[in-house]
């Protein structure tokens, strides 16, 4: 914990897997004023909308690494947002990386499907 406080940090990567230790790094890092970095998807499925908040709140970022399953997530949602589409979440993103279905709207208000 006392490389969490260390001035000359500004971003801390949480990747020990532990969802305690996570959460526990996290929220050190918050109180410190510190980014954060989560590739510990167990600690984000267990805390990451309220570390998240308590990020914003505290005025510093709250991120996913790119790569890990978080992510992915994240992007399929971003994804089908922008195509105005409906989504499920998937149990494993990676191995089901396009499940989501795509209605297209067209200017007569009604919409045509694909996948």
């Amino acid at each position: 914990m006392s490389l969490i406080a260390d001035p000359q940090i500004e971003v801390i990567v949480e990747a020990t897997g532990v969802p305690g230790a996570g959460i526990r790094h996290a929220l050190a890092a918050i109180a410190a004023g510190k980014h954060i970095v989560m590739v510990n998807v167990e600690a984000d499925a267990l805390a990451g909308p309220l570390l998240a908040r308590r990020a914003t709140e505290a005025g510093v970022v709250y991120s996913l690494a790119w790569g890990d399953q978080p992510a992915l997530i994240c992007e399929h949602v971003d994804w089908a947002r922008a195509a105005a589409s409906r989504w499920s979440a998937p149990a494993r993103a990676r191995a089901m990386s396009r499940i989501i279905t795509n209605p297209i709207p067209t200017t007569s208000g009604t919409s045509s499907t694909s996948t």
